[in-house]
Order: structure tokens, then C-alpha cells, then sequence
């Protein structure tokens, strides 16, 4: 009997032992959410943003500019986009078809030589429409 119940203390040990041990994960990294390209459902309205900076004037942003898009106030506060992507060679980011009357956010953010440029805009879609917002980063005030 006293076998028996080493036995099973030393399996019950080693299997706490083992299971909080730290493991090296990699971090769990989502695949991207696909773009609808098609409404099917006749319910849905798209998205397209212009993305600009101002300097002085209003210009085109140039490449690279990160453009996220967020579902609500609550998942920009926390930092939870729908959409991360960058501008290419074109101002321009399409975002498809989405669920409409939802209050998107749309953040843009670049470093243009020293300065950071940002701008967060609020837009509605609609349901069979096609919304087109522009959005103009200005230059973050400097610590």
C-alpha cells in the first residue's frame, strides 16, 4: 500500500512540476481579417479613405502612413483595430464592405522627417452606400 501512494505523490508532484513550468511561446499573432469585396446581402455599406497630412498645406500622405481601423471608442482607447495597413504608393485605403450605422474610427499615423503626424476621424456607415472620408493628420505638438 505505501508503494502504491509513493508512487502516485511522485506522479502528482512531477506532473505539477512539469505543468508550471515557464514554456517559450510565441506570441499567438491572428491571420488578417479578408476584405469583402462583394455585398451579397444587399445590407452592407464600404469604405474609403484619403489619407492626408497638413504642413502648411494639405498633401497627399505619403507611403507608409499606418491606417487603422477600429469598431468602436472602446476598441480604439484599448488599441483592438479591425484593420491594420499602410498606405502604398496611393493615399488612398479601401476597407470593403461593413456592417452598417456602426460609428468607425479611423486612425492614421506617420513620422514625416522629425515630426509625428496623427488623426483620428469618426465615421458612420451606411447601409448600400458608399462612404469616402478624408482624413488629414496634423503635427503632434513636441515634449
Amino acid at each position: 500500500m505505501k508503494k502504491i501512494s509513493f508512487y502516485f505523490i511522485f506522479i502528482l508532484l512531477f506532473s505539477v512540476i512539469f505543468n508550471s513550468c515557464n514554456k517559450d511561446e510565441e506570441e499567438f499573432i491572428p491571420p488578417p481579417l479578408p476584405i469583402i469585396n462583394e455585398d451579397t446581402t444587399g445590407t452592407l455599406g464600404n469604405l474609403t479613405c484619403n489619407i492626408y497630412y497638413y504642413h502648411g498645406t494639405v498633401s497627399p500622405a505619403p507611403s507608409k502612413t499606418e491606417v487603422h481601423l477600429y469598431a468602436s471608442a472602446f476598441d480604439l482607447d484599448h488599441g483592438f483595430p479591425l484593420y491594420q495597413t499602410w498606405t502604398g504608393t496611393s493615399n488612398t485605403i479601401y476597407f470593403g464592405y461593413l456592417n452598417p450605422i456602426f460609428e468607425y474610427y479611423v486612425l492614421a499615423f506617420n513620422r514625416i522627417g522629425s515630426s509625428d503626424y496623427e488623426m483620428v476621424k469618426r465615421v458612420i456607415v451606411y447601409a448600400g452606400m458608399h462612404t469616402e472620408a478624408n482624413v488629414t493628420m496634423e503635427k503632434l505638438p513636441t515634449e
